[in-house]
């Protein structure tokens, strides 16, 4: 029961990793189109 817990975790918590990394990709990018529309 405790291995299986730790695994629905630590499956979680990569799964928010990936979405933060996605979500912080994404902002960068539209922060540089932003500047290049700006210049």
């Amino acid at each position: 029961m405790e291995m299986h817990q730790a695994s629905t975790f630590f499956r979680n918590d990569i799964g928010k990793t990936i979405l933060s990394q996605y979500m912080r990709s994404r902002l960068y990018k539209g922060l540089a189109i932003g500047i290049e529309k700006m210049k």
